[in-house]
């Protein structure tokens, strides 16, 4: 799918590391620092994309 190979292939010259996830139309994907996260937002707004960033918290007790 060539919409999906775009989304990889923007993620990935932001300097994140891409891979499709399989569920047709997300990626998943890491990066090193949040300059390279905002590169990774700019380059996918402008087809776009939006990106999400999941924050893990830690178990309740």
């Amino acid at each position: 799918p060539e919409n999906q190979i775009r989304i990889v292939e923007r993620a990935r010259s932001a300097g994140a590391s891409a891979k499709f996830a399989g569920s047709g139309g997300a990626i998943l994907g890491a990066y090193p620092d949040d300059a390279t996260f905002e590169r990774l937002c700019a380059n996918l707004e402008t087809i776009g994309c939006r990106v999400i960033r999941p924050m893990i918290a830690a178990p309740a007790v």
